[in-house]
Parts: structure tokens; C-alpha cells; sequence
């Protein structure tokens, strides 16, 4: 049996950094399990060489790549459940890794009660996606819920043909998945833009609102290029902003699905309906994943467009804000974004930044939460995803 050895360095809720080495086989790229409740929570290849590690360790020099590093990002939104204990081990042998066994990742600080509530009673989606030839988009929906949770009732929508869902309550999973084909969508039909939403037995109010932002939808403009009124990226682009696997369905489908969840959080919280605002910032615009939306998909909402001079989108990315300098010209305007912050010239109705927390230091949010309460109005709404 081949002799493993591997370290967690570091394991908190904003990712795991570890490293493994077979010290029979220096080439070998030990697999390393994430194991919760007997079960197998996901599994990744290590895979970056760290020589340098070898010497610290006390280790033999070979000519080989001596030892493999590996990191999962977010390990909670991969399925790994807070405040119950898992172990890092390695795939082949069931044997544990230094500093891996009986970890947990805790809900620091979370006092509220609702909160509390909701966290353990939440239901989190997980989509994948791809093009099916040019005219059917394949989804596969996975739903991870609390061990105590109550099965949920998925509808797919008026046009849409889904499997039916099967629900696994040793694992707390259902998985499906469904075609969406390019006639479904082609009249302007709110409902038929969802490729599913679930419903819960529930009579909390907070609940079934966080349900609807669950929904996956697929805009129009997907199978109908006469709908997008702006040039798509590059694909090299997409993949720069959005991650190697990330394509033009991706851009389109996620750009969508993001925009009908902010357009549902104003219409439940805003003073002030979308489409009335005067001052919209996109903290984070990149590529205009989000902000075309707001023209090529106000209509699938029943929504007027925003007004050009209205939306302000922001970003630290100097080629992306050429490019939507260049590009959506005729639909806001662009700016170089610096740690001075936000130079606005009037309040904002809204600022929405979605994955823009998540890629800064603790000190840096509360910079940035101090820039974005000096220049929302009193009454604006703000938007942002975070993790924990």
C-alpha cells in the first residue's frame, strides 16, 4: 500500500488549503475526500507543486514535483454542511489528514433567531447548464436541504417537461433535469422563463420569499439573437470574468437569473420600483453580464428599460470598462473604480455588487461598507452576495 502524508494548513468557511504527497511515488497526485455523515461530500485531485515543502517537512530532495497543494473555494456553497463535524482523507485509504479529522465549520456570530431559522432551514440550489446543439438548453438542478426538512414541490413552469424529482433522505439531495427548448420561451410569458421553482410547506413568509430567489431563468435572447441590443464578449473574455468553463449560455442564462433576483428584491423591500430609479450603481459591472439585462430583459418582466443616464456601472478591471465603455455606451456610463471609492455626482437608489465581498479582506469591506452608506440615499436599497 503506498504511504501517504498531507497537512491541512488552512480550514475556514472562506476555503481549505492543504497539501499531500505519496512517499512512494513522488509523481502520484493523491485524491483527497471531504467525508460528512459517512458520506463523501465531493472529492478533488491535488494538483499545484509546492517543492519548496518538501525541505520544510524534513523530507528527502527528488528530481520529481515532491508535493501537491489543493484548495476548495467556499466549501460550504460545494455542499459541506455548517456546525457539522467532517474529515479530509485521502480516497484510496480512508486514512486522515494531519489536522483533518472532526473539523466544523460554525455560523460565527449569528444571533438572530430568524436568521437562525432560515439558515437551518434553507434550501440550496445548485445548477450546471449547457447548450444542446443551438436550440435546447440541458439542466441539471441539484436542491441540498436541512436533515429535517420537509420535501419541496418543484414546478417547472407551463412549457417545460422536467424529471421527476428524486428525493434521497439519507443524503438530504434531489437532483433533476430538464430540457428547455428554444420554442418554450418565444413568447414574452414571465412564467415561462423559469426553468423551475419550488414551493415549501411552510407558513413562514421569509421562507417561501427566499424560495422564488432559487429560480433559474433563461432569457430569450438566448435562442433569439435579434433580442440582444449589444455585442457579446469575447469568449476569452467571459472565461477571464467568469472562470475557465464559463461561455456565452452561461453570460446570458446567469446575467438573467441575477437580474430577475435583484428585480425581485426591490419590488419586496425598494421604496422605489426599478424601473422609476434614477441612479443605479453596478459595483463590479465586468463584462455587462448583468447590466444588458436591465434593457434586453426588462420587457421578459414586464418592466420598462432603465434610463440610459440612470445606470452608473463601476469596476477596478481597466479592459472591462473600455469594453463596456465601448460597447454599452448607448446604455450608461463606465468608470475606472479606485480604493478612494464611488465619485458620484448624486445619491443612489440603488447599489447592487454581486461576488465583489467575496474578494476582499475584512478590512477592505468595511471600507467599502463605509463608501457604500456614504453615497446611497437614505431609504436606497443595497444588494450584495456574501459568503456567511
Amino acid at each position: 500500500m503506498s504511504k501517504y502524508k498531507g497537512h491541512c494548513d488552512v480550514i475556514d468557511k472562506m476555503g481549505f488549503w492543504c497539501w499531500a504527497i505519496n512517499l512512494d511515488d513522488p509523481t502520484d497526485r493523491p485524491r483527497i475526500s471531504v467525508v460528512q455523515n459517512d458520506i463523501p461530500i465531493l472529492t478533488v485531485a491535488t494538483c499545484t507543486a509546492t517543492p519548496h515543502l518538501r525541505s520544510a517537512l524534513g523530507l528527502a530532495a527528488v528530481s520529481t514535483p515532491p508535493l501537491y497543494g489543493w484548495h476548495i473555494p467556499f466549501p460550504m456553497s460545494a455542499g459541506l454542511q455548517p456546525d457539522v463535524p467532517f474529515s479530509l482523507v485521502f480516497e484510496s485509504t480512508a486514512q486522515p489528514l494531519d489536522n483533518g479529522m472532526g473539523r466544523r465549520l460554525s455560523l460565527i456570530g449569528v444571533k438572530d433567531e430568524d436568521v437562525l431559522y432560515d439558515l437551518s432551514n434553507e434550501v440550496f440550489a445548485t445548477y450546471s447548464y449547457g447548450l444542446q446543439g443551438e436550440s435546447e438548453l440541458q439542466v441539471a438542478v441539484t436542491l441540498r436541504a436541512s436533515s429535517d426538512y420537509r420535501p419541496v414541490a418543484v414546478d417547472f413552469g407551463k412549457s417545460l417537461k422536467g424529471v421527476q424529482l428524486e428525493w434521497r433522505p439519507e443524503r438530504y439531495v434531489m437532483s433533476t433535469h430538464v430540457a428547455v427548448a428554444r420554442g418554450t420561451i418565444s413568447a414574452i410569458d414571465r412564467d415561462k422563463t423559469v426553468v423551475f421553482n419550488f414551493e415549501r410547506e411552510s407558513d413562514v413568509a421569509r421562507l417561501n420569499s427566499n424560495s422564488k430567489l432559487r429560480q433559474l431563468a433563461v432569457p430569450q435572447s438566448l435562442f433569439d439573437s435579434a433580442r440582444l441590443k449589444f455585442p457579446l464578449p469575447s469568449a476569452d473574455n467571459i472565461a477571464r470574468v467568469s472562470g475557465p468553463l464559463s461561455t456565452k449560455h452561461h453570460y446570458l442564462v446567469g446575467g438573467f437569473t441575477t437580474f430577475k433576483q435583484i428585480a425581485s428584491l426591490v419590488s419586496t423591500y425598494g421604496r422605489t420600483p426599478l424601473d422609476k430609479m434614477t441612479c443605479i450603481v453596478d459595483w463590479g459591472v465586468g463584462c455587462a453580464r448583468v447590466a444588458r439585462q436591465f434593457v434586453e430583459g426588462a420587457d421578459e418582466l414586464n418592466m420598462a428599460p432603465i434610463a440610459p443616464n440612470s445606470y452608473l456601472g463601476y469596476d477596478v478591471d481597466p479592459v472591462n470598462v473600455e469594453w463596456c465603455s465601448r460597447n454599452m455606451a448607448a446604455f450608461g456610463s463606465y468608470h475606472l473604480l479606485s480604493r478612494s471609492g464611488f465619485d458620484l455626482d448624486k445619491s443612489a437608489d440603488l447599489l447592487f455588487g454581486v461576488s465583489v465581498f467575496t474578494h476582499l479582506t475584512e478590512a477592505d469591506q468595511l471600507l467599502w461598507l463605509q463608501g457604500i452608506h456614504r453615497v446611497v440615499r437614505p431609504g436606497g436599497l443595497v444588494i450584495v452576495t456574501t459568503h456567511g
